[in-house]
């Protein structure tokens, strides 16, 4: 306990020297705070200004909606990435042609195109028309530029689109931002809250801001509900596991169970092998499908941040591992 308390304390330390250091104070994100489940006569720049205070605010972001935009650029993401890869595979093609060329070919041929076959692909699976990748996503590249800009373009004028209920505060400084972070904002406590400070765009998962606080605690409640489902399930292969180890104990225990006394006859070493050695391989096998049901499973909370998913999940295993392996354990002991 001494240790942990030093090294926590050690950690601390560090964690406020960081964050106090001038080069983090200077960052934009150090100064912004993020406020989630704004309400909306509180999702205006006047208002956000008067509440926090004219001098200490320095700009208000209020995010709105852009399910189209997304949509159109995610589109054209795909289909760069569709062009990008098709046209490596065609250069190394190229190159490998060159540098050994087919038997068939002759000296002049080495390397020319015609020798080459271009990448294709269906445009739906196994019954869509077969078409020449390359040429096909630069058609669609020229058709989704101007689509984006206009999108773009719409994007900045219409001010009365629908916001998502959150605003990004800038501060003149950190320590206005941290005294922002910790100071009450509404009488409501599900209002104006759960409030981030140094959070960087990348780490923002846009698509889940928009969730109010009905809906977090609803999703909360799903989510322990599956949890606390997913205790009992993982128990019956955690405890059929632990019985392994204890063969001779139950087959002189219960009667019914006398079909395992084949397990003597084996020959020692793997009769040492099944009480020992198995339980261990059969219960790391379980416990490796945790994480991903796990991360699986978090999509139901709707995290605003990227870095609580990992938190959220890591937690949760390390409750599951210690839970489930001490049930593992206790009949052995018993």
């Amino acid at each position: 306990m001494w240790m942990i308390n030093r090294e926590s304390r050690y950690c601390y330390q560090i964690r406020q020297a960081f964050l106090s250091a001038p080069a983090q104070g200077d960052l934009v994100s150090s100064r912004t705070v993020l406020y989630l489940s704004v309400p909306k006569e509180y999702q205006d720049e006047k208002v956000m200004r008067k509440l926090l205070g004219e001098d200490n605010v320095r700009c208000v972001w209020i995010p709105r909606e852009t399910n189209i935009l997304e949509d159109k650029l995610k589109e054209r993401n795909d289909v760069a990435m569709k062009l990008e890869k098709a046209e490596i595979d065609l250069v190394k093609q190229a190159n490998q042609n060159y540098l050994k060329p087919p038997k068939h070919a002759d000296a002049e041929d080495k390397g020319e195109s015609h020798m080459i076959k271009r990448p294709t692909h269906r445009l739906k699976p196994l019954i869509g028309a077969k078409v020449d990748t390359i040429e096909w996503a630069r058609n669609e590249l020229k058709r989704l530029n101007p689509e984006v800009e206009n999108c773009q373009r719409v994007y900045k004028k219409d001010i009365d689109a629908r916001t998502l209920g959150c605003v990004f505060v800038e501060f003149s400084g950190q320590r206005e931002a941290q005294s922002a972070l910790q100071s009450v904002t509404h009488h409501d406590p599900g209002r104006m809250t759960p409030r981030y400070t140094s959070v960087h765009p990348g780490d923002i998962v846009w698509g889940n801001l928009d969730i109010h606080q009905r809906s977090r605690s609803f999703r909360y409640l799903v989510y322990v509900c599956t949890m606390v489902g997913l205790v009992i399930a993982w128990s019956i292969p955690v405890t059929a596991i632990a019985t392994v180890s204890r063969i001779s104990y139950l087959e002189s225990k219960y009667s019914w169970l006398q079909w395992l006394s084949f397990v003597d006859r084996l020959p020692s070493g793997i009769r040492g092998i099944i009480p020992g050695l198995l339980p261990t391989i059969l219960l790391t096998i379980v416990m490796s499908v945790l994480p991903i049901i796990l991360r699986r499973k978090l999509k139901i909370l709707n995290t605003k941040i990227s870095w609580q998913k990992s938190y959220c999940k890591e937690s949760r295993l390390t409750f599951y591992q210690l839970l489930l392996a001490y049930q593992e354990r206790f009949p052995i002991q018993r």
